[in-house]
């Protein structure tokens, strides 16, 4: 059952992070991001509905997890699912930040954009991994179950993200 609910976390995670990822990407890299111009009006609903999707798979993930389950750590050295939700929470609103504060700022460079393929590029970044990787100091787990309570249902600074997306 814990392997189970653990896969099921995973591949909720993996999804969360792939359509975040690709939000803020595909915007990032749009000519509009460039001229410094908004979202269209298709362009918002579809980051939208793709975090609205995002959000209602990881929560179904996450429902109905008893607090062992919650910080089960299968071993010393590897997150508990309260901490993998951190990591997850933590990691979106960090991105968020990188684009509208550095990202959107910057002088683009359109020859660099056009070389580039943002959506193979967030596939490399959640493909399931065989091997365990660290995550970068700014977005590693700090106290999940005191950060995030017994019962993450309102998914921490997400409501950041999803209200920066409506208003850009």
């Amino acid at each position: 059952m814990k392997n189970k609910t653990a896969r099921t976390i995973m591949k909720a995670t993996r999804s969360l992070v792939h359509m975040g990822l690709m939000v803020l990407l595909a915007w990032t890299f749009s000519a509009r991001a460039e001229e410094g111009t908004t979202l269209t009006t298709d362009e918002r609903r579809e980051a939208i509905a793709q975090l609205e999707e995002s959000r209602k798979k990881f929560l179904a993930a996450i429902a109905g997890l008893s607090e062992q389950q919650w910080n089960f750590k299968p071993a010393p050295d590897r997150w508990s699912i309260a901490e993998c939700a951190e990591h997850i929470t933590v990691t979106e609103a960090g991105l968020f930040r990188l684009v509208t504060e550095q990202l959107m700022k910057s002088t683009a460079e359109p020859e660099k954009i056009a070389s580039r393929k943002p959506d193979n590029l967030i596939r490399q970044m959640t493909q399931p991994r065989s091997q365990r990787s660290r995550p970068i100091p700014s977005f590693r787990r700090t106290s999940a179950a005191k950060w995030l309570g017994k019962t993450p249902t309102t998914c921490g600074k997400r409501q950041c993200t999803r209200k920066g997306v409506r208003t850009r």
